[in-house]
């Protein structure tokens, strides 16, 4: 069984390469047994959403997405909640299943005693309600989630509103945003990165480049 402290460990040194390797270890060795009851045994035995949540973060880094899709997906099934809902729902955001995460989302987020949660979570869950709400054009109610998202989120959130105002089309406040967000070490990286697409998205492959 792998080894859940050591890949924590890699993801918050990002030391992604050794946790990969660990992972990529465990694969191979389900695969050797090639018995759908040891796949079984072996999901079972992962102890809560926590250990699902290193395993899906790490998978998502080596870029191996039908394996951390398969995680999301029973990772909610065996411990729904917030955490993991909001992952299952970026992933029925990418299919298309915009209506569907709207109303689980919405459910959710008035059912439960937001004193007992998470704030980052919270705020999480709200990002992801205004991801879905972009994708339908429905700008003006995204911009209301996505205030809830900053109240509760601990880190800063430069890159969120970047993010918001490159879909409404209002590039120069997203430009602001991500320029803002490269000097927060929260979100430095997301900034960085959106900021590229953005530029490259206006036809400066140059200054795209550059960052």
């Amino acid at each position: 069984m792998l080894d859940f402290k050591q890949l924590d460990a890699c993801l918050k040194d990002k030391r992604f390469i050794d946790g990969l390797q660990e992972i990529n270890n465990e694969i191979s060795y389900i695969k050797e047994k090639n018995t759908l009851s040891y796949l079984k045994n072996w999901l079972a035995s992962v102890p809560s959403h926590k250990e699902f949540d290193i395993l899906i973060r790490l998978t998502d880094e080596g870029l191996m997405h039908q394996y951390s899709s398969f995680l999301i997906r029973y990772a909610y099934k065996k411990f729904p909640n917030m955490r993991t809902l909001s992952l299952y729902c970026d992933e029925l955001i990418d299919e298309r299943k915009i209506l569907e995460v709207e109303q689980l989302l919405k459910d959710s987020l008035e059912e439960v005693s937001k004193e007992e949660i998470e704030a980052d979570l919270l705020a999480k869950t709200y990002f992801t309600l205004v991801r879905c709400l972009l994708e339908m054009k429905r700008n003006e109610e995204a911009l209301i989630y996505m205030q809830k998202a900053e109240e509760y989120s601990s880190r800063a959130v430069f890159d969120k509103w970047g993010y918001v105002y490159m879909h409404t089309g209002e590039w120069e406040k997203a430009e602001e945003q991500f320029i803002a967000g490269m000097q927060h070490k929260d979100c430095e990286e997301l900034s960085t990165y959106l900021l590229s697409q953005l530029y490259a998205n206006q036809g400066e492959q140059k200054r795209a480049l550059q960052l």
